[in-house]
């Protein structure tokens, strides 16, 4: 009987996938839509809820189908705002003195401040250093929430638009983690004095 079911899954798999609008599809999803569909099948037979368990099943799917469009969109949104600072220009500041001052700033209206490093491994680059919390509160502006933070960094990293995620920056002789982001905007290059 399973090996029935699981043949009737290819076959509306194969239907599926070699239709005109199958390179919009993602093999994977419409593989286990497919094995839903047949357990379905396997399960209701011609039982009168099984119009209900389709239903469920459609709505169920086109929710997370919404789902991941959403998302989707809040990571593009983020990205796009993290690689055009001026759009934030207001809320950085010039490398402060001390880790305090810096604190101080990131934990009310800034988001980040310009870093230009004289030497070691980002020598000659310029950045803006976010803290984990700054940064959440920056793509917070943009619906992108913190359930999609990671995601939000490695698509940064793909775009090589995040310098490091895990930066080690001594400040008046205090060091402290910092997330960079290359800052290739010279127009926002604020002079450290």
């Amino acid at each position: 009987m399973q090996d029935q079911h699981l043949q009737t899954a290819k076959m509306l798999f194969d239907r599926r996938m070699s239709s005109p609008t199958s390179y919009r599809m993602i093999p994977r999803v419409m593989w286990f839509e497919s094995l839903e569909q047949s357990f379905i099948d396997c399960i209701f037979g011609d039982h009168p809820a099984y119009n209900e368990a389709c239903t469920l099943l459609a709505n169920t799917t086109s929710a997370q189908l919404e789902q991941a469009t959403l998302r989707e969109e809040s990571l593009a949104r983020a990205l796009e705002l993290i690689a055009h600072p001026a759009c934030f220009a207001k809320h950085l500041i010039p490398c402060p003195k001390t880790w305090e001052d810096a604190l101080g700033a990131l934990c009310n209206d800034a988001y980040a401040f310009h870093k230009r490093f004289q030497k070691g491994k980002h020598r000659g680059c310029q950045a803006l250093a976010f803290t984990s919390d700054s940064l959440k509160r920056l793509l917070h502006t943009v619906s992108c929430n913190e359930s999609l933070f990671d995601s939000f960094l490695e698509r940064a990293a793909a775009q090589d638009l995040l310098l490091d995620r895990s930066e080690v920056l001594n400040i008046g002789g205090e060091t402290r983690r910092v997330i960079l982001f290359r800052l290739n905007d010279e127009s926002l290059s604020l002079a450290e004095k």
